[in-house]
């Protein structure tokens, strides 16, 4: 692809964009010899529509390279054609455990902003490169998992699923609550809140499956066991208060 005389010429080369909607990383000068030169680059191409619902990423135009050198003998410069680079899209724009950092708008470009992939650090996880709160970002690790960085979640305790991008803690073991707010949500679902709750053995709950349902005092006239009630008078009446997950003593 170079425009050099002879197949044996050697040439110092360094890459450079073809236009200026793209920034390019890493070795900035490579050693060319018998016609080859190897590279480890990395392309920052210019977004103009991420959407992380539909999935989709739009670019402002394909990345292109070219590679500019002085030939070693002649002293010639030497310069290659321009080199279009093919570059995944959509949720598969980054690899898994990923997500695409967008830098600030460009001046005069509109919502034009390059991007790159970034991999999410211990603690956080990511599975869908363009999901995130206010934007594509690493989530935070749940309080009832463990993260090791990029797409890794190991949950300690509970059932969970992946949903919409998110893992979510659908239920907890008998005797548990299940917590998926704190005080800074506000009462909205918080990814990193999420967590089971052991009830003490003087306390009961109904239903380890629902989100926010609190371990209950153990009535004065019942024995408990967290995961468990029971009433101490034989043939006294308790039924269930679905709607307000507690025993009421009826007979």
């Amino acid at each position: 692809v170079l425009d050099i005389p002879e197949d044996n010429s050697t040439a110092t080369l360094a890459p450079a964009p073809a236009d200026s909607s793209n920034t390019v990383n890493g070795a900035a000068v490579a050693r060319m010899q018998l016609g080859r030169a190897d590279l480890l680059i990395g392309v920052q191409p210019t977004f103009t529509t991420v959407d992380p619902v539909l999935p989709t990423t739009k670019l402002l135009r394909q990345p292109r390279l070219q590679f500019h050198g002085i030939d070693a003998e002649s002293l010639d410069h030497v310069v290659s054609i321009p080199l279009s680079i093919e570059l995944a899209a959509d949720a598969a724009v980054c690899p898994i455990g990923y997500v695409l950092r967008l830098n600030a708008p460009l001046a005069g470009s509109g919502l034009a902003r390059i991007g790159e992939c970034t991999l999410c650090e211990s603690g956080t996880y990511s599975t869908n490169p363009l999901a995130g709160d206010g934007g594509p970002a690493c989530y935070p690790c749940p309080a009832s998992a463990v993260c090791a960085g990029g797409a890794s979640v190991q949950a300690t305790i509970g059932t969970w699923a992946m949903d919409g991008g998110v893992y979510r803690l659908k239920a907890c073991p008998p005797g548990h609550a299940l917590v998926n707010t704190d005080a800074s949500s506000g009462g909205a679902f918080s990814q990193a809140a999420q967590r089971c709750v052991a009830c003490r053995a003087d306390q009961y709950i109904l239903d380890s499956g629902r989100a926010n349902v609190s371990c209950r005092a153990c009535p004065v006239g019942a024995v408990c066991n967290s995961s468990w009630m029971a009433g101490r008078v034989p043939g006294a009446l308790w039924v269930v208060d679905a709607a307000a997950s507690v025993y009421v003593l009826k007979a």
